[in-house]
């Protein structure tokens, strides 16, 4: 009998910072991800409203569309797509507003690879 197939899951790192968001993508990547990229809120939400993720990583602090408005539209439209925020502000003040949005999980900068590899691969499993 084959075996099913099972597709890769797909992730989407939204962050204007092109060296965190590249690095982070290729790690995912070595992990067996799909991963698509978005340096800002507005093409991040143009690639979640073409194509849902399972899964996506997101910065507050971006241009044109911020991290909290992303991450309410998301809420809004895809409630059951974890999210976790990438965030280099205060992190007391950060988690506050991760709470207030509903994200799943808020990471510092620079962040810990293996603390986001293990929040990705426990909720895409």
């Amino acid at each position: 009998m084959m075996e099913e197939m099972n597709p890769a899951k797909r992730l989407l790192v939204a962050e204007d910072d092109a060296g965190t968001r590249s690095g982070l993508a290729a790690v995912l990547r070595e992990e067996g991800y799909l991963v698509d990229e978005a340096p800002d809120g507005a093409v991040a939400w143009s690639l979640v409203s073409a194509s849902p993720p399972d899964l996506v990583l997101t910065d507050l602090d971006m241009p044109h569309v911020g991290g909290g408005e992303l991450i309410g539209r998301i809420r809004a439209r895809y409630p059951h797509i974890p999210i976790a925020v990438l965030s280099a502000e205060d992190p007391i003040d950060a988690g506050r507003r991760c709470v207030g949005l509903h994200a799943d999980r808020f990471f510092t900068k620079p962040i810990n690879l293996d603390d986001i590899l293990g929040f990705v691969h426990t909720r895409t499993g």
